[in-house]
Formats: structure tokens, sequence, C-alpha cells
């Protein structure tokens, strides 16, 4: 019988370091600067703070402006781009095809034309195009049924 390694030890193991990781999103940093210098965005921030009344749907925080729970972005906004390419292409977009897309990119942005953008970036996609499949199964020859007699 093998004895346990630490059992010979006097001392007690003890943790004196404890480790803290929380994920620290580094493009809501540069998304916020974009943002900040955006004539579009300013504009509708200024709106929305004169008369909030009129914007009900709309959320000031210090660094963005909510629509309905989700960060609202500018139609010419160099993000959208990467962030269609982050929720579609990367390891974890998976290329899941348009619906997916839209889902994912929709839980937390918005924009106005966010559809018709997912759609034609996935329809623009290499790999889905190389890839596609036909979800019905696989025709063969048609040959007519013998006349029964």
């Amino acid at each position: 019988m093998v004895a346990y390694a630490l059992s010979r030890c006097s001392e007690e193991p003890s943790a004196s370091f404890f480790i803290l990781s929380i994920p620290h999103f580094a493009f809501l940093e540069d998304l916020s600067k974009e943002l900040q210098s955006h004539n579009e965005f300013i504009t509708l921030r200024e709106k929305v703070h004169a008369d909030p009344a009129t914007y009900p749907d709309h959320v000031l925080t210090p660094k963005f402006i909510l629509y309905q729970g989700r960060i609202w972005l500018p139609l010419d906004c160099t993000f959208i781009p990467a962030l269609l390419m982050e929720f579609h292409q990367t390891p974890t977009g998976g290329h899941m095809g348009f619906r997916k897309t839209l889902n994912r990119v929709a839980e937390n942005f918005t924009w106005q034309t966010v559809s018709s953008d997912t759609r034609k970036f996935v329809a623009q996609c290499v790999d889905c195009q190389l890839v596609k499949y036909e979800p019905a199964k696989p025709r063969g020859l048609l040959c007519p049924l013998p006349v029964p007699s």
C-alpha cells in the first residue's frame, strides 16, 4: 500500500492565492470609442436625452444607446461586418445559416437593416456555399411501374 505523499508533511496545505477572472470584451471599448465620434449616434443620444418620452424603447448608458435592451448601432458602423463575422464564421459561430446567425446577433445588437445585412453576409459566405446541402432525399431515376394485368 502506497502512502499519500502529502500525509508526511507536518504542515497543512493552504490556499493563499485566489484568482478571479472576469471576461473583458476589448471590442466593446473600441466600439464605444467609434460611436462617441459618430454623428448619427450623437444626434440620437441628444434626442433621447432631451425627450425620453418620445423614445420609450431607448435607454441611455454611459457608453451606448440600448434599444429594447440591445446595443443600437448606426447603419454605417464599421463594426457591423466584424460582428457578423464573429457570430457566423468563427468556431463558436459555426456557419449555422441565416436564422441562427441573425438570432445570435440580435440577442445583443441591433441596427436598422440587421436582417437584410445578415442574410446578405450569409449568402456571400464561401464556406457555406461550398458545403451547402439539400435537405431532401437523393433523387434517383424515375422508373415507371409495370401496368398490372
